[in-house]
């Protein structure tokens, strides 16, 4: 029986790591991923008032987004702008 308990232990800290060594890669993934052009056009295309710093700004705040979305794990997160529902 205890050598069941002590294996029990060992996988639930192993895959604990295993779910953190994967929340760092996502994250890492999040902090390099480059929005494609085309989303770009199809945002100003929508919001033709928007600047080209306004733009940078909305694709930050996605950033943000998936980032909060990554630290929430299960829980839900609002879209924060109907703009970003766009992007």
């Amino acid at each position: 029986m205890g050598y069941l308990i002590l294996f029990l232990i060992i996988y639930l800290i192993f895959r604990h790591l295993a779910f953190l060594k994967k929340q760092e890669m996502q994250l890492v993934f999040i902090s390099e991923y480059k929005f494609n052009v085309s989303i770009r056009k199809k945002l100003i295309g929508k919001y033709p008032h928007l600047s080209d710093g306004d733009v940078d700004k909305v694709f930050e705040a996605l950033t943000d987004y998936f980032y909060i979305c990554n630290q929430a794990y299960k829980s839900s997160v609002s879209m924060p702008s109907q703009i970003v529902d766009v992007a």
